[in-house]
């Protein structure tokens, strides 16, 4: 068969290796731990302190819930994380704290002792002074150092499904880590307030400002309307205004003309025909039924109709001397002498009855039009003076709806905070938190066993290679 078997891995012989040299493994794995304790020990031990405080969104009470969007919602943690790391926190805990005073801070430089990093420094240029400062200058610089220091020192980490966030500052000095971590959420809560408090005022400054500024449009649109009332002498008759009292005026003028004009229509019809009345007998003329549309003789011709009306329906009931039918008969009588002597005045009187029909004609017209004319200017200002109150009207609406929203803003709007609370400051920590010397010498340890056992292995490789 031409398969090639794999040869089993003997396991005893890789102890024997490592038996062989477990003197040189045992004796790197006590030096390199030796060394990694020393380093460990000669590490400056840092301490952390932890707060942990509550930050709530609180939604506005002056708008709706729609106005807060999932999305404004899910970034609103972030958002805080990102302000209690901000340099202007940063500012406040280092002038607060006055951190520069600090001994930690303010103590005199340790003498230079030799190490691997010092000396790379020192190849590099580091350590060397470059300038000499004034006191101010330093100070200024510290305070930089130092407000770096802050900003890039705090730990946040939010705890899941809560309000809650844990706060941490790591610090050689156990009491500033402690003070430093308290004062920071002191800063951010001190922070929120001012932001708060400025916005208010920017926000109450730009209120009155346009409050002015509605003011003075109502003050002014006041003004235009006082005056054009003054100028035009507008007054009002009744809810409808003066243009209801002219447009019954109108009206009535209206209805005058109309009548006039079917009078001396029918005048000029009799004037026509008042050449031939004259060249009539009597008889002749009352049988002509044009002669009473005179207006003298077309009321007594309606009441001669009503009593013919009357005279004939008493005569089917009574006889021809019933004094009902006397009295009727005789009333007839009257009417039709009456037409014997209203007749030849009529005739006479048609030209000066037309004429003075005419003349009432053309005086209603005139009086027409020129009510028309004044109707059309009173619209004409209705419209202006309808315009200014309108605007009046609108500027009084603006200004209450300001003086509302100022009211709203300034009584509600200082409540209307996030809230921030301390769950639990930062205590002084009892014992650093880094570095941890058992678990750095433990894994120097296991590195330099493992390290042992490969140079065993290559150790014994070489010595069979050779000795082949």
């Amino acid at each position: 068969s031409s398969t090639t078997e794999l040869e089993p891995i003997d396991l005893r012989a890789y102890w024997r290796i490592v038996r062989k040299h477990l003197a040189g493994i045992v004796g790197l794995a006590i030096a390199v731990g030796i060394l990694a304790l020393l380093m460990a020990n000669s590490r400056t031990p840092i301490y952390t302190a932890t707060t942990k405080i509550s930050i709530e969104q609180v939604t506005p009470k002056t708008i709706g819930l729609n106005d807060l969007s999932y999305y404004s919602m899910r970034n609103y943690p972030g958002t805080q994380y990102e302000l209690i790391k901000s340099r202007s926190v940063a500012e406040k805990v280092v002038e607060n704290l006055r951190l520069w005073e600090y001994p930690y801070f303010d103590a005199p430089p340790k003498p230079a002792t030799f190490s691997i990093a010092g000396l790379i420094g020192l190849v590099r240029g580091e350590g060397v002074p470059k300038e000499k400062l004034s006191p101010e200058q330093k100070e200024v610089r510290l305070k930089e150092s130092l407000i770096s220091m802050v900003q890039g020192g705090i730990r946040i980490s939010p705890i899941e499904d809560t309000f809650i966030v844990r706060l941490s500052f790591s610090s050689p000095d156990p009491k500033l880590a402690a003070d430093v971590a308290n004062e920071v959420v002191d800063a951010f809560i001190s922070q929120k307030y001012e932001l708060r408090y400025e916005e208010l005022q920017k926000v109450s400054k730009w209120m009155d400002e346009s409050l002015g500024n509605v003011n003075k449009k109502l003050e002014s649109s006041q003004a235009k309307l006082q005056e054009f009332r003054n100028r035009e002498s507008i007054v009002n008759i009744g809810e409808g205004g003066a243009t209801d009292f002219m447009d019954q005026r109108l009206g009535l003028i209206s209805s005058s003309l109309l009548e006039t004009r079917v009078k001396v229509n029918e005048l000029r019809n009799l004037k026509r025909q008042a050449g031939r009345f004259k060249d009539m007998s009597m008889d002749e003329v009352l049988n002509n039924q044009s002669i009473y549309k005179h207006p003298t003789l077309s009321e007594l011709k309606n009441k001669e109709i009503e009593t013919s009306r009357r005279v004939r329906e008493l005569a089917n009931r009574y006889g021809p001397k019933h004094p009902k039918m006397i009295d009727a008969n005789k009333e007839l009588e009257i009417i039709q002498a009456r037409y014997r002597e209203l007749i030849p005045g009529v005739i006479r009187g048609i030209d000066e009855d037309y004429s003075i029909a005419r003349q009432n004609l053309a005086s209603l017209q005139r009086e027409y039009d020129a009510l028309k004319k004044e109707v059309q200017t009173i619209n004409k200002k209705e419209f202006e003076l309808q315009k200014l109150q309108s605007e009046v009207e609108s500027n009084q609406r603006m200004q209450e709806l300001f003086l509302e929203e100022l009211k709203q803003t300034r009584m509600t709007s200082s409540f209307e905070m996030d809230k921030v609370r301390v769950i639990e400051p930062a205590m002084v920590p009892g014992g650093p938190s880094a570095p941890n010397k058992n678990r750095f010498v433990m894994m120097a340890v296991l590195s330099a066993l493992i390290v042992g056992i490969g140079l065993a292995f290559l150790v014994e490789y070489l010595d069979q290679t050779l000795s082949l």
